[in-house]
């Protein structure tokens, strides 16, 4: 598809960045960003044919937009988290559609892919300063996780952020950031992407 238009918020916003990646992978020929939009206006422009993509979390999909879906209005491509899950985590949003690693053809691809998963791994992440003493460490990883195990706090957490709770331990993370890519290819091509110009080759 040539000059396939997304619709987004601004320059660096996490959705415009999911964007890019979508186009970077599928090779879009010219694709353009409309910006400026809040998330209703997002919605307005697809509906009325001012854009003809967006990015969005799947649950809030499930919640704003099945509609779309149900008419044949859209064809979604599911973005895999940093723990290779996909829509499996939304049982209410059709299962068996295509994700985007699918399509990641090369290797350059399917790195800057990884280095995307590694570099944004969650909406928080809590850390701290190198030198903190084991014990100290140990017993805010305890503590973290004892939170993220409580019943409660999730069925809390679902009801203020409508969004089902999917923590990252400590220990995932370490292993996240030790397999990241480091080749100074895949990093620049990244930076590319992510950034406003022209997106680089993918091969």
């Amino acid at each position: 598809h040539k000059g396939l238009r997304f619709a987004n918020r601004s320059v660096g916003h996490a959705m415009y960045i999911g964007d890019r990646m979508t186009a970077f992978i599928l090779e879009l020929q010219e694709p353009k960003w409309i910006l400026g939009y809040n998330d209703q206006e997002i919605n307005v422009a697809l509906e009325r044919g001012e854009a003809d993509a967006k990015t969005a979390g799947i649950p809030g999909f499930v919640r704003e937009n099945m509609g779309w879906l149900k008419e044949g209005f859209t064809v979604p491509l599911v973005v895999r988290n940093v723990k290779g899950q996909g829509a499996e985590i939304t049982p209410q949003f059709p299962q068996n559609r295509p994700s985007l690693d699918q399509y990641a053809d090369t290797e350059l691809k399917r790195a800057v892919l990884r280095l995307h998963h590694s570099s944004r791994p969650g909406s928080s992440i809590f850390l701290v300063h190198r030198g903190v003493p084991e014990p100290a460490l140990a017993a805010l990883r305890e503590a973290f996780d004892k939170v993220w195990r409580d019943p409660q706090f999730a069925e809390e957490y679902l009801q203020l952020t409508r969004e089902p709770l999917d923590p990252i331990t400590g220990e995932e993370m370490e292993e996240i950031l030790r397999q990241m890519p480091r080749d100074p290819k895949v990093m620049e091509t990244y930076k590319q992407v992510i950034g406003g110009g022209s997106l680089p080759p993918g091969r």
